[in-house]
């Protein structure tokens, strides 16, 4: 039986450039959202992504409850391997931590497709 989990995204800002002319992103203050994701097993997407899609998680959101919430390019902080405590969201800077980039965002009729993929 799957059960949901709990995570947090940081909208990806616009970018600005430094002083060098090196453009960095920022990020507003990471959010808690509480839903279902999974490694991703689909064929399309290891077609599209090929071996990278082991490093990748897949969520099925509802369209009505989080349309236009997420972005490609948003930073996402999600329970792995690696990741056991997301306590460190809520105290880093610019999402220096993240360990998720949010890889596509696919709006379908009833659900929403959101893609993951490790940084």
């Amino acid at each position: 039986m799957s059960k949901v989990h709990n995570l947090y995204v940081a909208k990806r800002l616009l970018s600005e450039e430094n002083e060098y002319g090196v453009k960095t992103a920022k990020f507003e203050k990471p959010k808690l959202y509480n839903f279902l994701y999974m490694p991703s097993t689909s064929q399309v997407d290891f077609q599209i992504y090929g071996e990278q899609v082991e490093k990748m998680y897949v969520a099925y959101v509802s369209y009505a409850k989080y349309r236009n919430i997420f972005h490609r390019g948003d930073r996402a902080y999600l329970l792995d391997d690696e990741m056991q405590d997301l306590s460190v969201a809520l105290t880093d800077i610019n999402c220096e931590n993240a360990n998720y980039e949010i890889r596509s965002v696919s709006e379908q009729n009833i659900y929403i497709k959101i893609l993951f993929v490790r940084i």
